[in-house]
């Protein structure tokens, strides 16, 4: 019966027809079904298909409310609030309204705190005002939100404290509360427990002036005398941010104007500067341009990696096929580029044939074959270039130049393991062909190379190094070291070229600085002969080295540069 009721007062499924939902409420009501009753209240207290009828609305409320329904309770104390039906008593009141508010019914708990707020049939308390207040508050009443702001903003019942003011206040705002929207703007526009800030305080007023419902006539007369004051500021800010932007924009004009004109007369300047000094500006204009390439170049190094990309420098023995079998020492240097450059490389030989009497450097491509198998790469180079040989004709030096070529295979090899990174190691064979005689040739090179393995914070280093030295002669050869912590192990192998065999030197590396300034020595023999090596190496992405060789009567002084990855 209630529910039929419901459906004919809301017209859900059927013609809203209230006088017909008054006729099943009744059936329910009479048999004592609570929101039976408390739907006929509302309907009597709205005159709702009947005549209004506060007295018979009463009646059904309190039906209800004998019960226990919280609504009906709340409705009964409103009725003897305003004498709507019933004898005006604030002490009935409050009976009913504290009956529905220990039920949580927020609007009750709210409506009493009103009563110990204005001590209407209670003796004032705000202490119990505040405690109801905050009930209904924490359920999302607007009206206690914005009275226990108010309390709080004007020390009744607590201890001053604005900040929990502004906490209530906007709480209660969000919701669109009129009077808690002015008390935002205020706050915001005096600078009160927030910082002072108009376009805020702005936002607040002009949505008070939307909802306000005329509470208060003073309210509206101070929000927009406070807004017509924030847009003048505002007008105010406009008008001196506009006259800023044109000096700022003035200020760049001339400064670009009397750039222009300096520039313009630094270049006639340096134009009849070098109307009187060209040969000053040649080499200037030369050395600059050197140095731009250089720079171009070595980022270039710098941004250089990966096993596709190869930079190598190997040691070359070799015998001419003659009668004489004339040996030949040298030097191989080589680049090759990733597929991203195309898989052409650059490939180029320093060599010597029979002693110092004979020389000659060869450039040419390198070209691989495939891509890694197994490790493995394999690469065909080839180049041509001229060879001078010198030779003693009774008192005369003749030197002739001839041309000379040379073709090869190399065999690269590639490792790659947990936390390392090894470059290729690169083995060499192939033939010279050099003033008419065929010259058969080996090499071999560690590529520098790099170990990212940490031990006790230090990093392990295994660097090679192509090395050359002048001096009384000329030196040409390699050195490797290792140094897995502060100690490590350094050796070379370096050729005279003006004598036959090699210097073989070893000996310890102390390493400083993370690795990153070594010191290092070692003894060898050359011919027999004692000497010894010792220097300095800067390690970083790069190497750097310079040291003295000493054996016997000749004492060199080395230079390396090698490649770490």
């Amino acid at each position: 019966q209630f529910n039929l009721g419901y459906l004919y007062d809301s017209g859900k499924g059927v013609t809203q027809d209230y006088s017909t939902a008054i006729y099943w409420y009744r059936k329910a009501a009479e048999q004592g079904e609570e929101p039976a009753q408390f739907n006929l209240g509302i309907l009597y207290y709205n005159g709702e298909g009947v005549t209004q009828d506060y007295s018979t609305a009463a009646y059904w409320y309190r039906k209800a409310a004998e019960q226990g329904y919280a609504n009906a309770q709340l409705n009964l104390g409103y009725l003897y609030y305003s004498g709507e039906g019933v004898a005006q008593d604030y002490s009935t009141a409050i009976y009913w309204y504290r009956k529905a508010a220990e039920q949580g019914n927020e609007h009750a708990q709210c409506n009493l705190g009103n009563l110990y707020y204005d001590g209407e049939g209670v003796t004032q308390d705000y202490s119990t005002a505040i405690y109801w207040y905050r009930k209904a508050a924490e359920q999302g009443n607007a009206k206690a939100q914005y009275m226990l702001g108010s309390m709080y903003d004007t020390g009744n019942g607590v201890a001053q404290d604005e900040s929990t003011a502004l906490y209530w206040y906007r709480k209660a705002a969000t919701q669109n509360h009129p009077k808690a929207l002015y008390y935002m703007g205020m706050m915001y526009y005096y600078g009160i427990a927030v910082e002072e800030d108009y376009t805020i305080a702005k936002s607040y007023f002009e949505k008070f002036l939307e909802y306000d419902n005329g509470g208060n006539a003073v309210f509206p007369v101070i929000a927009t005398s406070c807004l017509e004051d924030i847009y003048q500021k505002e007008a105010e800010e406009r008008a001196q941010a506009e006259a800023e932007a044109k000096r700022k924009a003035e200020a760049e004009a001339k400064a670009r104007a009397e750039a222009e004109a300096r520039a313009r007369a630094a270049a006639e300047a340096e134009r009849r500067d070098r109307a009187a000094r060209p040969l000053h500006y040649f080499f200037k204009d030369s050395a600059e341009a050197i140095n731009h390439h250089t720079d171009k170049i070595m980022d270039w190094v710098a941004d250089y990696h990966g096993f596709d990309n190869t930079i190598f420098a190997e040691p070359l023995v070799g015998y001419a096929v003659s009668d004489n079998w004339d040996p030949t020492f040298g030097v191989n240097l080589g680049f090759f580029f990733d597929d991203n450059l195309g898989r052409l490389g650059l490939h180029s030989s320093i060599s010597m044939m029979g002693g110092s009497d004979s020389w000659g450097f060869r450039v040419g491509p390198l070209f691989r074959l495939n891509d890694h198998y197994d490790d493995i790469e394999w690469q065909l180079y080839g180049g041509i270039g001229p060879h001078w040989d010198s030779k003693d004709i009774g008192d005369e030096l003749l030197t002739t130049c001839h041309l000379s070529g040379e073709v090869g295979i190399r065999l690269n090899f590639h490792k790659l393991s947990d936390g390392a990174a090894f470059s290729p190691i690169s083995l060499s064979a192939g033939c010279q062909f050099l003033m008419g005689e065929v010259v058969p040739t080996l090499g071999i090179s560690l590529l520098p190379l790099y170990v990212f393995t940490q031990y006790a914070d230090n990093y392990t280093t295994f660097a090679g190094e192509t090395m050359c030295a002048f001096g009384d002669g000329f030196l040409m050869g390699a050195s490797v070291s290792w140094t897995p912590s502060k100690l490590g192990w350094y050796g070379t192998i370096l050729a005279p070229i003006d004598a036959y065999g090699i210097t073989l030197t070893t000996g310890p590396v102390w390493s400083m600085l993370d690795g990153m300034l070594q010191f290092y020595g070692g003894a060898g023999l050359v011919d027999d002969e004692f000497g010894i090596d010792f220097g300095v190496r800067l390690v970083s992405d790069f190497s750097y080295s310079i040291g003295l060789q000493t054996n016997t009567d000749t004492t060199f002084i080395t230079l390396g540069y090698g490649l770490e990855f």
